[in-house]
């Protein structure tokens, strides 16, 4: 990404500057003059040169992918034709630790910019965008936010995939509406919007429970502590709420549906209005990324084989499941403030639980101040929180399954929800179906994919094989794998951990977090420029040595073009699906959240029973 260092901010370009400052220091290695001192010793046939040959990695000791020649001949007085430049210098550690020194050859001052606007800027740009929850007054959320979204992003790639799929159902439901029936879209907007909240079930137990509260929720007052029949009448009030509504048996002047139409409207509007907008913006700023990924590693390839720009492309490889973790949330797009939804939510399952309950011939109590009958948990959409989100897909599976808009069922009509029937969407809503996951390895393979690209990278730049650098990628990898695994425990199973399951899947994001920013201050400043860094760990055939070639020797003598080429096209290709996949779906499902600003409220037959608005402020 070509990006003028004019754009850095001036503390930030101090830092650097003040940073690489430091690559005077007489602690520190330089390998140009060492490898130069390599050359010059090893011209002669002197005790200089012999010392030197000592140094060397052994001649009976093969170097993996290496296709030169690497027999010697240093030493025999021999330099008419100076054929020992063209072969490999390779040097033990050991070796280069008392020829170079013990500590990194920092990167000069145009190096560490060039690298920190080229890869760093643009992922920092990236992280800028994600969905905060921008009016919310808890700005602790939107750290554990981003530390889930950067910690575990496959994690966070199955939970925003899953709710993707939610919508697309909803919107597809809602797409099959009779043309003379009711509004389905606003049915299926509002239950779309209820996947991305937690929706506890055993959160707050009556005192007998032997099962611990959940921690991510606030303790509520002693009325709305659940318990069984509390959690029964909430359902009710949503299956009610959803399908009263759509009950085409009733007249249009039944007082019970023309509310239930009313409310279902108008909280379909706030929701929509709330929903969080500037899609084109942000699609275009991530087609600038791609664009400027592109320019940059046909830049990259000019210096094929060269370690800085190994590890540079390798980081931005490592970062491509950042764009994709950003490109999904067009589609599941998060409120512009979450609490402000959930109160509406909670006020209108108040509103239809008074309206289910109380006899047609009195008027219903609303909502009008202070708390609600009923709770829906804290906003967890795009993977704030760990765990299954089943209620949604409960719903619409017994939507599907059932004539909704029909009175006549054996069992009582859809917004009657009888005991057999609240056992069923219970059951439902804890197991997770075969689309949940497909989604889940759909995220691993993601990230996997961006990982192992940039692991691939490293591993086989030289010197070949496992390094500083591939190691901490496979760390990273295994930190932010464990969230992912947790994900696919039983939900039963889930629920019974949920006090230590937050706390150890938040200590893991941190970790990881913590890691994947060392990685690109690293890169950034050439830490990991050193003796030690620049040798591979381990024996034959991946031996402890050091080289100091140029990048068009490692072109001609190591397969680095197959594996940088191979890895770019994959990690790219990758990446790109999830674009073009995310528009696609953004595309399809637009329908469901399109609203205008011009809304004028169009009471139905009914009204002049009276409606209560409080619950809409």
């Amino acid at each position: 990404m070509i990006i003028s260092t004019l754009q850095i901010p001036l503390f930030d370009a101090i830092l650097l500057a003040t940073f690489v400052s430091a690559s005077a220091s007489p602690w520190q290695a330089d390998f140009t003059s060492c490898k130069a001192d390599f050359e010059r010793n090893l011209t002669g046939n002197g005790t200089m040169c012999l010392d030197a040959k000592d140094l060397l990695w052994p001649e009976n000791r093969t170097l993996t992918h290496f296709r030169g020649n690497y027999a010697t001949n240093f030493c025999d007085g021999n330099d008419t034709d100076g054929n020992h430049t063209k072969r490999l210098i390779a040097v033990t550690v050991s070796g280069c630790k008392a020829k170079c020194g013990n500590g990194p050859d920092l990167n000069d001052v145009n190096q560490a910019f060039q690298i920190f606007a080229t890869w760093v800027l643009p992922v920092i740009a990236l992280i800028a965008q994600l969905p905060y929850e921008s009016l919310s007054e808890r700005k602790r959320k939107n750290m554990w936010a981003l530390a889930a979204w950067l910690g575990s992003p496959a994690a966070t790639l199955t939970a925003t995939l899953w709710n993707i799929h939610i919508i697309k159902c909803c919107a597809k439901a809602s797409s099959r509406a009779p043309r003379d029936g009711p509004d389905y879209k606003d049915v299926y907007y509002v239950l779309s919007c209820l996947n991305q909240y937690e929706y506890p079930f055993n959160s707050h137990q009556d005192p007998n429970a032997e099962e611990a509260p959940d921690p991510n929720v606030e303790t509520p007052p002693e009325n709305m502590k659940y318990t069984v029949e509390r959690m029964r009448d909430r359902d009710q009030a949503l299956f009610y709420g959803l399908c009263r509504p759509l009950r085409a048996d009733l007249p249009m002047d039944d007082r019970t549906r023309a509310e239930s139409l009313w409310m279902i409207h108008e909280l379909a509007f706030q929701l929509r209005m709330s929903r969080r907008r500037a899609v084109w913006p942000l699609l275009l700023s991530i087609i600038w990324f791609y664009v400027a990924f592109v320019i940059s590693v046909v830049v990259a390839f000019k210096d094929l084989g060269d370690n800085t720009t190994a590890h540079s492309l390798a980081l931005g490889l490592f970062l491509s499941w950042l764009p994709s973790v950003l490109i999904v949330t067009i589609v599941d797009r998060n409120p512009v403030v979450g609490t402000r939804c959930k109160i509406l939510i909670e006020r209108w399952l108040h509103n239809c639980h008074r309206l289910r309950t109380q006899p047609v011939t009195e008027q219903p109590e609303r909502w009008t101040s202070g708390g609600t009958d009923f709770t829906i948990g804290e906003f967890v959409g795009q993977g704030r929180y760990p765990g299954y989100r089943g209620v949604v897909a409960a719903i619409t599976d017994m939507m599907k399954n059932e004539r909704i808009h029909s009175g006549n069922r054996e069992n009582g009509p859809m917004d009657t929800l009888d005991n057999n029937r609240h056992k069923i969407f219970s059951t439902k809503c804890v197991t997770k179906p075969g689309a949940w996951v497909r989604r889940w390895i759909c995220g691993l393979v993601v990230q996997s994919i961006a990982v192992w690209m940039a692991f691939m990278v490293a591993f086989n730049t030289p010197t070949v094989g496992l390094g500083c650098r591939s190691s901490m990628y496979l760390i990273y990898f295994c930190l932010s794998f464990i969230p992912w695994l947790l994900a696919g425990i039983p939900q039963d199973t889930l629920r019974s951990l949920s006090r230590y399951l937050l706390q150890f899947t938040r200590t893991l994001n941190v970790l990881a977090v913590l890691l994947l920013f060392l990685i690109m201050i690293f890169q950034v400043f050439g830490v990991l420029n050193s003796c030690f860094c620049n040798a591979t760990f381990g024996s034959k055939p991946y031996g402890s040595y050091v080289m100091f070639e140029n990048a068009q020797y490692y072109k001609e003598n190591f397969d680095v073009q197959v594996y940088w080429g191979l890895a770019t096209a994959v990690g790219l290709l990758s990446s790109l699906v999830m674009l073009f996949w995310a528009v696609l779906r953004w595309l399809r499902c637009k329908e469901l959240w399109k609203q205008g600003e011009d809304h004028e409220v169009e009471l139905p037959a009914g009204a002049e029973a009276g409606f209560s608005w409080h619950w809409l402020r």
